[in-house]
């Protein structure tokens, strides 16, 4: 058996036996189910498995992406010889014609395959309405075009258990960080249309609009880029301008306060930025060059030029026309220093 279907059940119904009995079915399979702390008032829903699929588990239920750990780990200790794994639910949202066509991807040489919905038809709005903007988000903030970030149908060669194993993440966002994983570590995400089925209008589903959802937007503004910059960069702002407006305030010229806000912002700026934004852990000489060159091209385009334009010439005040100048130039200056300083060089 080189394929083993890994199902996560919490609380399941007869959806997860049907399911089960027809991947019993095919050839080439090995059907292991992890119960994630259902009850004892399930227990006969897993012994109806008996003899169709080996299962395991734990008392307390821990989120989904903890029983997926836990079942990769049991796919190391007891399926030695398995070359594929592919993730599905428990809830009938799979057919098993859709898991064989995820094997077949993988048996092509594909590492890490999704079975993408179409979401066409009768899908419940909030899973429609959902989905439809965490795409947009991901793929806005995270640079990684995927058309259904939320699909639990995947498969993975099995060498990718170690990384699966140190993706962050218990319950729902956990696939999430999966995803911005391995596009992160440049693992082709291959996707495989799948039919979009949803049993009573989705009734069944453990997903929490609320705490899931806060959970999921996390992960994707932890490792997005844009959004750590925006983060790095406004945290310099508050610096820049905290020091500029007191230094106005004790009289000292509106150039040399500039100056001053600057320097101190800057190194803030860059350091936040070479280690924590961009990751590239360039070396830090050439790379603080390049920085000081391009920063004081803005410095001159963006508070020695827009900045004083907008006091001096069109009378704004300070604190408005320091805003506007530094939103003008934030789009800019993030290109410039993922594309020119911070870039990482691949081996």
């Amino acid at each position: 058996m080189d394929t083993v279907i890994l199902i996560p059940a919490y609380k399941p119904d007869m959806a997860l036996i049907q399911l089960v009995e027809q991947l019993h079915k095919k050839d080439g399979l090995e059907i292991l189910v992890v119960d994630d702390g259902s009850g004892e008032e399930f227990a006969p829903v897993f012994a109806k498995l008996t003899g169709m699929a080996a299962f395991t588990g734990y008392e307390i239920n821990q989120g989904k992406g903890h029983a997926l750990k836990f079942g990769f780990k049991a796919i190391q200790e007891f399926y030695p010889n398995a070359k594929y794994i592919i993730t599905a639910d428990a809830d009938g949202q799979h057919k098993p014609d859709d898991i064989l066509a995820i094997r077949d991807h993988l048996m092509q040489g594909k590492r890490f395959v999704i079975g993408a919905r179409r979401f066409q038809g009768e899908v419940p709005f909030r899973s429609r309405f959902g989905n439809t903007i965490t795409q947009f988000v991901f793929r806005f903030l995270a640079q990684t075009n995927v058309s259904d970030t939320q699909t639990g149908l995947r498969g993975f060669a099995v060498d990718l258990i170690p990384d699966l194993l140190s993706i962050p993440g218990a319950r729902y966002e956990y696939e999430t960080y999966m995803l911005l994983h391995f596009s992160e570590q440049h693992v082709p995400i291959d996707e495989c249309p799948i039919a979009t089925i949803y049993e009573n209008n989705n009734q069944s589903s453990h997903f929490h609009p609320l705490r899931d959802s806060f959970k999921i937007y996390k992960a994707i503004f932890s490792f997005s880029k844009p959004a750590k910059f925006l983060v790095s960069s406004f945290l310099a702002f508050l610096v820049d301008t905290i020091l500029l407006m007191l230094m106005l305030s004790l009289d000292v010229s509106k150039a040399i306060s500039i100056g001053v806000a600057w320097v101190v912002s800057s190194l803030l700026n860059f350091t936040v930025n070479q280690f924590l934004v961009f990751r590239a852990h360039n070396r830090i000489i050439p790379a603080l060059g390049k920085y000081y060159l391009l920063a004081i091209i803005i410095l001159c385009l963006k508070n020695y030029g827009l900045f004083m334009l907008l006091t001096d010439a069109l009378c704004l005040p300070a604190l408005p026309g320091k805003l506007l100048a530094e939103i003008s130039f934030f789009i800019l200056n993030y290109i410039a220093q993922k594309k020119l300083i911070f870039r990482i060089k691949r081996s």
